[in-house]
């Protein structure tokens, strides 16, 4: 059998709890910040993306930016050995453009995967650049 004492304190409980998420809302609200549950739908011209700051036109403040973007370099050498060839696939490649495509720059795993490549007569280098044996 429920406890009404108990149940009517933990509504009381509850019922404050709205109260005050409400009065944080409408304060927002007031402010001009509406969290929409989906943006999308319910207000799309204010769910496109806008800018906030000014980029830099300097290397290196865009070099951290382009860091984040790229890809770690895998830990097992089937998904690495099947990354370098489809990127060799696409176009010859130095070993140092395919490193740099990867976060930290792992030119030697990356010339491992290339030497294993070659030994395998799957790709080949013609002076600095590699590309896929067909």
């Amino acid at each position: 059998m429920k406890n009404p004492r108990l149940s009517s304190s933990i509504n009381l409980k509850s019922d404050r709890l709205l109260v005050a998420l409400n009065k944080q809302r409408a304060a927002e609200e007031a402010q001009g910040k509406v969290r929409w549950l989906r943006p999308d739908y319910q207000a799309p011209e204010e769910a496109a993306p806008t800018q906030t700051e000014l980029q830099s036109t300097t290397a290196e403040a865009s070099a951290p930016a382009a860091d984040k973007t790229k890809a770690a370099w895998p830990k097992d050498l089937a998904t690495q050995v099947t990354l370098l060839r489809d990127m060799l696939a696409q176009s010859p490649h130095s070993a140092e453009s395919l490193a740099a495509q990867f976060k930290r720059k792992p030119l030697k795993g990356v010339n491992e995967v290339l030497s294993a490549l070659a030994a395998l007569g799957q790709a080949q280098q013609d002076d600095e650049h590699w590309r896929l044996v067909r």
